[in-house]
């Protein structure tokens, strides 16, 4: 149960997805998704992710995902997709 206050957010899948996040300058970045919505996901890498920076996630098998990175914190951040994922 979320407190009063908090922002509702649609249910989450846990999953452990090798994938990389390809920034606008420089190489990508090998990290681990840890759970996955229909608008987002959680991060996990060695290097930080800045708030607002536009990634491509490359999930292997699955393809590229847009995305904005939407907070950070210690090796970990929270990605919303973009809507130009739609089709």
């Amino acid at each position: 149960m979320r407190e009063p206050g908090w922002t509702p957010r649609n249910d989450r899948r846990t999953v452990d997805l090798a994938a990389f996040v390809h920034r606008d300058q420089g190489p990508r970045v090998p990290v681990i998704v840890t759970d996955l919505t229909e608008q987002g996901c959680r991060i996990s890498a060695d290097e930080n992710l800045r708030i607002g920076e536009q990634i491509k996630l490359e999930i292997p098998h699955l393809g590229f995902l847009s995305a904005q990175i939407r907070w950070a914190l210690d090796g970990q951040a929270g990605a919303r997709f973009s809507t130009e994922n739609l089709v």
